[in-house]
């Protein structure tokens, strides 16, 4: 007899524990602050409940859209499905909007509600409650607060004030710093002032002045240029003339200046079919020979500042 009580016990217990678990639950239930609401604000709840397939929510059982009470009004209802091992998820989203005008800080409440689960033939449908869930309102302006001399009922809208400036003065020290520098390395490359009584630069000034005189491009412009750079030539070497036979001697004594022997060999040579030639020249003749003495005189000028930094 006890043994049959026993069997008939484990099988009650089992089918109270396998009911439990088919039951409709609330797996979770997201809701917004709970204080400082004021009339007007709309407060969205988000219900994840989860039934077994063969209990499906009813839809009539949702709470219908309109007026809960006479502050109270919900906006909209939605529920999503879905199918999770055999068993119904949802999601209830609902959207209730207060009305309610407090004169103080009131304690309000959404009601609660029922949900229905069964099949459409099932005449004993499982229930889930939803619970009530309550929530603060704050007035938007306090009646029982009296203006004093030292707190005003209103207060004055707040002036604007100036964003803090230390960034942008930072920004702008350094680029106004970077741009000094960038002038003065100007300023020194092409020897100007406060770099202009530095060591002498002859080949810098005489780049200069060819750039200028060539863009006359005139036969006489050309031989001034031609003047110019044998002056620039004679004052770094030292105050002497420098003769084409010097050549050899003037790169051995400066040897920077190797490089450069075809060009000043070919200098010399334009420079005396220039001056002591019995033919001018062409106009096409004249044009590359502006070039290669613009581009020889570059050259001696990078050389010179490479030597003379």
């Amino acid at each position: 007899m006890a043994r049959v009580a026993r069997v008939l016990f484990g099988c009650l217990l089992c089918f109270y524990l396998g009911s439990l678990q088919a039951a409709p639950e609330i797996l979770q239930w997201q809701t917004p602050r709970a204080v400082g609401w004021m009339t007007g604000d709309v407060i969205t709840h988000r219900i994840e409940l989860e039934s077994p397939a063969e209990q499906p929510l009813l839809p009539a059982s949702l709470p219908a859209v309109g007026p809960l009470n006479y502050w109270l009004h919900l906006r909209s209802v939605d529920l999503n499905r879905t199918k999770r091992q055999s068993r119904n998820h949802y999601v209830l989203t609902l959207e209730y909007q207060s009305f309610y005008v407090p004169l103080d800080v009131n304690i309000r409440q959404i009601p609660a509600f029922s949900l229905s689960f069964a099949e459409d033939n099932t005449s004993s449908p499982a229930v889930l409650n939803i619970p009530s869930w309550s929530f603060t309102m704050s007035p938007l302006r306090p009646v029982t607060l009296t203006s004093s001399a030292s707190l005003p009922v209103l207060q004055e809208d707040i002036s604007p004030g100036l964003p803090p400036l230390q960034l942008v003065a930072t920004t702008a020290g350094w680029l106004f710093a970077s741009l000094l520098i960038i002038g003065a390395l100007v300023l020194r490359y092409y020897a100007l002032w406060p770099f202009a009584h530095r060591a002498a630069r002859p080949f810098a000034q005489a780049r200069d002045q060819i750039h200028r005189l060539k863009k006359q491009a005139s036969l006489i412009h050309y031989q001034q240029a031609q003047r110019r750079l044998h002056t620039a030539l004679n004052q770094h070497n030292q105050q002497r003339t420098l003769l084409y036979e010097d050549l050899s001697t003037f790169v051995v004594q400066y040897p920077s200046y190797a490089p450069l022997l075809p060009q000043l060999q070919q200098f010399f040579q334009a420079s005396q079919q220039l001056f002591f030639g019995a033919h001018p020249p062409s106009e096409a003749e004249l044009y590359a020979a502006w070039q290669q003495l613009a581009d020889l005189s570059k050259a001696l000028s990078l050389t010179e500042r490479r030597d003379r930094p």
